[in-house]
């Protein structure tokens, strides 16, 4: 009974090696092929994900409306805009991290640089209202201008700049536009 076992043995051992090498070379051959249907499923969701982020933000406007009767406007960015704003830059960052990005790595860096772009300009834009917001009062009194002329100055060249966006703005709210982007920044500061 124990030469039996032993046989039994011996056999399944060198039957396991033949058996073995040729499992091996099988699951080589079945890992490359599933490495290659995921990355072509990552390939497709990647692009879908894209394109859908991207055609996400061709209805989204900027909500630009007159302010009060000085004759420009102010921009208020709506709880929708921020929120989508923040999801598609957290995805972006997230499929820049996926092991599977490589085929697809420019346009994903491209869309979150853009998406990063748009939130600084805004976040700019809306420092830049604000203050604004709290000079032109002070600034359109005849008074402060005779009191303050060098500073009336400054002021009065900002607010011609200000005027000057904010009536590109009007004319074209749309949130993704390249002139948005970069003739709203130039040289690292808002203008």
């Amino acid at each position: 009974m124990e030469k039996n076992l032993d046989i039994t043995n011996q056999f399944s051992q060198s039957r396991g090696t033949l058996l073995d090498r040729g499992s091996t070379v099988l699951f080589e051959g079945f890992l490359r092929s599933e490495a290659l249907n995921l990355l072509t499923k990552y390939g497709i969701v990647c692009h879908q994900a894209l394109d859908k982020m991207e055609s996400e933000w061709k209805p989204v406007m900027l909500e630009v409306m007159p302010y009060k009767e000085t004759g420009t406007f102010i921009m208020k960015v709506s709880d929708d805009c921020s929120q989508l704003l923040d999801d598609h830059i957290v995805m972006a960052q997230s499929m820049s991290f996926s092991p599977y990005k490589k085929p697809f790595e420019e346009r994903i860096t491209t869309w979150e640089s853009k998406l990063v772009m748009t939130q600084d300009v805004m976040d700019e834009w809306l420092q830049c209202q604000r203050q604004w917001l709290y000079l032109e009062p002070i600034f359109s009194s005849e008074d402060i201008n005779r009191q303050l002329p060098v500073e009336s100055k400054r002021y009065q060249t900002m607010e011609r700049i200000w005027r000057k966006v904010m009536n590109s703005a009007k004319g074209n709210p749309q949130v993704q536009r390249k002139n948005l982007i970069f003739n709203s920044l130039k040289g690292g500061r808002f203008i």
